[in-house]
Formats: structure tokens, C-alpha cells, sequence
């Protein structure tokens, strides 16, 4: 999806001569099937004659060599040839790759702002194609009275305008006449033509008395954040970079540090978006963790013994930062959902192995010959559970497919964390079993000599000490292991 603009005034046979234009040089492209064009609106709905959505269909993917993502600067490079035009390449939300907000209370000192920081990003070559996404400036009409000669006149502000209004765009609906057909009411509206309404001569001649106006210039729509101007900053990511670090390196840059008082960036698009997933991801990771932790105290009765299990979790999100860096693909929403998945499933081979261990030494095995045996006998299922999970993921790792380049990162950041953890849990986790067992019979034998009574100790009432201190003594040592 590109999203067009052409300068303001330009009508609608203006704009679908120049996007026939754009289509035909698209349609020259051996990797576009096709282009379809919606004249007088932009991806994003907003309705106005120089504005254009071009939808590019791409050839199935067996059939080109090249990805989705790097046909951006091809297109690009097409559309930088034909003049007159402001262009750029969207999302499925209508939004560009980075965007960044730059925000104010002074409408005049953000565009001053955002165009400088347009210039910044166009000589920073992380950034592709960086425009300042405000309203081009349109010619307006201008008209200021002279107050004192319309009040010595009788004739009020007011009256200037409304006589301005409906010679340019016609009375307000509740004041035109209404012709009457078949049972309706049709408003009559009464403006000059098209051409007399640019023209001062013609306004100066109307019959409410107008002094010499001038010509000037306003944005033609104006947007708002926090009841603050806005204006947003987009920009594709040069081959390597993502959306992130050109967020981060937008923030420090000079023109960013020397903005004006009052003025400052926001991050809007898919940067806030992207916050609010990786906040959301916290939260997920935390709740599903204290689940996990939850459910296996009460498994094993004791709480060293789930230490050990998730433990197991760090080694696996080594796995995922490794593959994703091997692949070079970004940290991104499909990674994350990937790594709640993997969650689960690496936690599922560490619990394998700690319970077969702990059922063994239950039966009377040493510890050292119970978890060896549990890492022998555990390793097959563990290894066979993987290879599975991996044969699964081959298909989406690799990006078969239309869309599969979305898809991908989730596949290889899964694929990373199960091998290193598959590899490492089979000697790390018996480790932290070992270690975890150990402290779990110190803290036993220390709650037992904090409150088991003494022994030893005469009793003061003359009476025999009870026989129940033994049995007394060991529920307390259980209990505290």
C-alpha cells in the first residue's frame, strides 16, 4: 500500500492523470502483478482530490526473487521519478515503518520543528525516505476589515463574512430556498463559479463593502494530540535497522536536543503500539511464571525444587536473542508470542527431568545415581519432543509462502530456544538439582534447631518429659524441608 499526495488545489482529473501515471510505471515491475488505484482518498480514509491509495499486488512468491519488505525501495525508486508528488509506503494500518510525533502547543514552531528533523533523518542513512507527514500549506483567501470605516458604515464583522460565505460556498442548508418534487425538498444553493472565487477583484466588488484583501497561506488540516498540534515524522529503516533503533536514534539526535520551548517528540504509530505490546508482554511473562511456580510447589511440596525448574527458562531466551541474531531478524510481536509458547515447553523438559529424580531418591536411589538416570532416560522423549517442535517450525522458519516473512521470526526464535536449551538443560538443570537439594537440607536442619524444643532441657512441673518429642521433632524436620 502506497499512500499519494499531490500540492493542494489539484483536482480530481489532475490527480488520476498522475496515478495513471504511477500505475503504469509500477506495472513494468517483472514482481508487480498488478495496481489498483483509489483517487481522492488516502490509505487511511481521509477524503481529498489530491490524495491517492495505490494497492500493489506482488506475483506469487515462487515466481520472484526477491521479499516483500525489499520491494519498498524499489517502488520507491520507480515513484521518485515522477514530480510533483509526496509518497510513501504504508502498513497494514495505514502507518509508516518508524513514526515518530513531534508535538506542541505553537503550531507554527512543531511544522518548523518537523521539517528540521526531516532534513536530520534525510542525512542519516538509517533512514529511507523520511517525510514529514503535515498538511501541505494551500493558498487561502485572506480578508481583514477596516474596522472603523465598516462601524462608521453600520456594518458589522459578521456581515462581511456571511456575505464571503455564500458567494464562495454557498448559504447554510436551513437558510436556502427548497424546491419541492415528488414529496422532497431540494436546497437550492447560490455561490459564484468556481474561477470567481480566487478572484479579488470579483470579492472586492460584492456588495457589502470589502477593503484591498491579501493572499496567504494555512495548513490544510490541522491535527491534534493532548490538545496539542502534531505533526508526524515517518521514514522506512535502511536494510539492517529496525523501527526501534531509528526511534532511539531519532531521540538523540542535535535538532531533537535544540527543539524550541514547548516542542517535543511523542511516539505515536507503530512505536507506541509497540510499547504498550512489550509492557503487555511483562505482564504475561510475569503472571505465567508465578502460575508455573504456583502449581509446582504444590506438585512437588516444596519450593527449591520449582527454583530448580525455572531456572531452565533463562537458558532457552539465550537460544532466542542467538537465533535471531544468526538470522538477523529484530526483536518483534511474533518473537514475543513465540517466546510465551517456548515458555511452556522448555519448562515441560526441566520438570522431566527433576521429577524423575526426585521419584527415584524417593525409592530409595542416592541422588547422584538418581539424576543421572533421569538424564538418561529423560533424554530421549526431551530430544524427540524437540526435533518434532523444530520439523514443525521448518516450514514458517523458512518463510514459505505469501506473508511468511511476518511469520518467520517466530519460528527461528523458537527453534534457537529449544536447541540450547534441549542441549544445556541435560547438564544444567541436574546442577541446579544438586545445588537446590543441598540447600534445601540446610534450611531443614536450620528451622529444626530454631524450633525444635531441647532435649536435654529438665521439665519445670515435676512432671516426666513427653514421649512425643521424637515424633514432634521429626514433623517439624519435614516440614521444613
Amino acid at each position: 500500500m502506497v499512500s499519494v499526495e499531490l500540492p493542494p488545489g489539484t483536482g480530481l482529473d489532475e490527480t488520476t492523470v498522475t496515478t495513471d501515471r504511477i500505475a503504469a510505471a509500477l506495472g513494468q515491475l517483472p514482481q508487480i502483478r498488478s495496481v489498483f488505484v483509489m483517487g481522492g482518498t488516502s490509505p487511511t480514509g481521509t477524503l481529498e482530490t489530491r490524495r491517492a491509495a495505490v494497492i500493489v499486488e506482488l506475483v506469487p512468491k515462487a515466481e520472484r526473487t526477491i521479499s516483500q519488505k525489499d520491494m519498498k525501495p524499489v517502488i520507491a525508486s520507480v515513484l521518485s521519478g515522477i514530480p510533483d508528488i509526496r509518497f510513501y509506503v504504508v502498513n497494514e494500518r495505514g502507518d509508516r515503518e518508524t513514526t515518530i510525533a513531534v508535538t506542541g502547543p505553537n503550531g507554527d514552531a512543531v511544522a518548523t520543528a518537523s521539517s528540521d528533523l526531516e532534513a536530520a533523518m534525510k542525512a542519516d542513512p538509517m533512514f529511507l525516505n523520511p517525510v514529514a507527514l503535515s498538511s501541505f500549506a494551500r493558498p487561502e483567501i485572506r480578508i481583514v476589515p477596516k474596522l472603523d470605516e465598516a462601524s462608521a458604515l453600520g456594518i458589522a464583522p459578521d456581515r462581511i463574512s456571511e456575505t464571503i460565505r455564500v458567494a464562495t460556498t454557498g448559504d447554510a442548508d436551513a437558510n436556502l430556498a427548497k424546491f419541492t418534487v415528488d414529496g422532497r425538498q431540494v436546497p437550492i444553493r447560490v455561490e459564484l463559479d468556481r474561477v470567481a472565487r480566487s478572484d479579488l477583484s470579483v470579492l472586492s466588488a460584492l456588495r457589502v463593502p470589502l477593503p484591498a484583501g491579501g493572499s496567504g497561506q494555512g495548513p490544510a488540516t490541522i491535527e491534534r494530540y493532548d490538545r496539542e498540534r502534531l505533526v508526524k515524522v515517518g521514514t522506512d529503516m535502511a536494510h539492517g535497522f529496525t523501527s526501534g533503533q531509528g526511534t532511539e536514534r531519532i531521540k538523540t539526535m542535535d535538532v531533537v536536543k535544540n527543539f524550541p520551548d514547548g516542542v517535543h517528540l511523542q511516539e505515536t504509530g507503530d512505536a507506541e503500539a509497540q510499547a504498550e505490546v512489550f509492557s503487555a508482554f511483562g505482564v504475561a511473562m510475569g503472571s505465567g511464571i508465578l502460575l508455573v511456580f504456583v502449581v509446582l510447589i504444590i506438585l512437588f511440596n516444596s519450593v527449591f525444587q520449582p527454583l530448580t525448574i525455572l531456572a531452565s527458562l533463562p537458558l532457552s531466551i539465550g537460544g532466542v536473542v542467538a537465533a535471531l541474531l544468526l538470522t538477523n531478524n529484530a526483536f518483534s510481536m511474533p518473537v514475543i508470542i513465540g517466546m510465551l509458547m517456548l515458555m511452556g515447553i522448555v519448562t515441560k523438559n526441566a520438570i522431566m527431568l527433576v521429577d524423575f529424580a526426585v521419584e527415584q531418591v524417593k525409592h530409595g536411589m542416592s541422588r547422584k545415581e538418581a539424576i543421572i538416570d533421569a538424564g538418561r532416560k529423560r533424554a530421549r522423549p526431551i530430544v524427540m519432543t524437540t526435533i518434532a517442535m523444530g520439523a514443525g517450525m521448518m516450514p514458517a522458519a523458512l518463510a514459505l509462502g505469501e506473508g511468511g516473512e511476518f511469520r518467520a521470526p517466530m519460528a527461528i526464535a523458537v527453534m534457537g530456544g529449544l536447541f540450547l536449551s534441549t542441549i544445556l538443560s541435560l547438564v544444567f538443570i541436574p546442577s541446579v538439582y544438586t545445588i537446590m537439594d543441598d540447600l534445601s537440607h540446610l534450611v531443614g536442619r536450620l528451622f529444626h534447631k530454631a524450633f525444635a524444643p531441647n532435649e536435654t532441657d529438665e521439665p519445670t512441673d515435676g512432671h516426666e518429659p513427653s514421649n512425643t518429642t521424637p515424633a514432634l521433632h521429626k514433623e517439624l524436620r519435614i516440614a521444613a524441608e
